[in-house]
């Protein structure tokens, strides 16, 4: 993110009261004051040297912080309904399981929710940067795949925790 120093001042800055989120709540109010500009496909470079484990653990303070503060509903809507159709996805492939077991049965067709659900996830997982991802291997494939499966998942979940405590979480940093 990039401002001007007047527009930083107009704001008032990043809200100190807040431990996470400051920044959320300071772009939302930037983008109420001035439309944010983008510059046709630039690409931030960002190299977390997060394990598997603790970008999940990341995620879910983002989303608890967002419950709390109560703000990006349009994101916990869009992450609920990918929870909702991966859920009615494996529903399906069960229910193709237990049809498929019938003699003539028609049943291989509920496995086409399933398959199209995970190409969207492969989608969802690969699209930004396949080309600078596949050099890693096949096991980097595979956690951005599970992760990409697990992101509505601790995105809902958390931000209705959220918004239940009304708490943030602490700082594992200074603990």
């Amino acid at each position: 993110m990039a401002f001007t120093k007047e527009l930083w001042q107009r704001i008032g800055g990043f809200p100190e009261s807040v431990f996470f989120g400051e920044d959320t709540l300071f772009d939302l109010e930037a983008r109420r004051l001035t439309p944010p500009a983008f510059v046709e496909r630039a690409k931030a470079l960002y190299r977390p040297q997060y394990t598997f484990r603790r970008a999940c653990r990341q995620l879910a303070s983002y989303a608890i912080s967002d419950g709390v503060l109560g703000v990006r509903p349009a994101r916990f809507c869009r992450n609920a309904a990918r929870c909702i159709v991966q859920l009615l996805a494996l529903l399906s492939l069960l229910w193709a399981v237990v049809l498929t077991t019938r003699p003539g049965s028609l049943g291989w067709w509920f496995m086409l929710p399933f398959a199209a659900v995970l190409g969207l996830e492969a989608w969802f997982a690969f699209h930004p940067d396949w080309r600078f991802l596949v050099r890693y291997g096949p096991r980097a494939l595979l956690a951005r795949f599970a992760f990409s499966i697990l992101v509505p998942w601790i995105v809902a979940l958390n931000r209705i925790r959220g918004s239940l405590t009304g708490k943030f979480q602490p700082n594992r940093q200074n603990g």
